[in-house]
């Protein structure tokens, strides 16, 4: 009977952890580890799973997302979803347009990140690569939540 409470105790310690094994919503994409950039500027659009968990985990009214990276050092987030600046990915229903100026950090061997500027408490994505195109991964809320919005490049 011990043994069995162990085994059920164990079982519940790796199964109630925090963080699951893997988040779904960034599979697929690698880390960039330098990029210049040309290689970046251009217009984003959220991918189809980020829609998805706007529309059914964020009750947000799904219509046009993007982000635009312009060569000047500047962007423009057009209806991104307001949980991106809440610590605790709380949705309100509301999404911001915005302008600001960008920049690049490499942290090697982790990668590099996008900063935009312009936001009370900052806002900073992955850089990363799926299929040779550049993508913005941007976390919401706890990562441990495993919620995130991915821009992908356009053009």
């Amino acid at each position: 009977m011990r043994k069995i409470v162990c085994i059920i105790f164990l079982c519940g310690l790796v199964f109630a952890g925090c963080h699951p094994l893997f988040c779904v919503w960034d599979l697929g994409y690698t880390k960039i580890r330098k990029i210049g950039t040309p290689a970046l500027t251009g217009f984003y659009t959220l991918d189809k799973h980020s829609l998805d968990q706007m529309k059914y985990e964020g009750n947000y009214t799904i219509s046009r997302h993007t982000l635009e990276l312009l060569p000047n050092g500047t962007y423009k987030f057009m209806n991104l979803a307001d949980w991106v600046l809440s610590p605790f990915g709380d949705s309100k229903k509301s999404v911001i347009t915005n302008e600001g100026k960008w920049s690049v950090q490499c942290l090697n061997p982790d990668g590099c990140e996008i900063v935009f500027d312009g936001f009370k408490d900052g806002l900073y994505g992955d850089l990363c690569a799926k299929n040779n195109r550049p993508a913005i991964l941007i976390s919401v809320g706890d990562p441990d939540g495993c919620i995130g919005l991915v821009y992908v490049k356009t053009n």
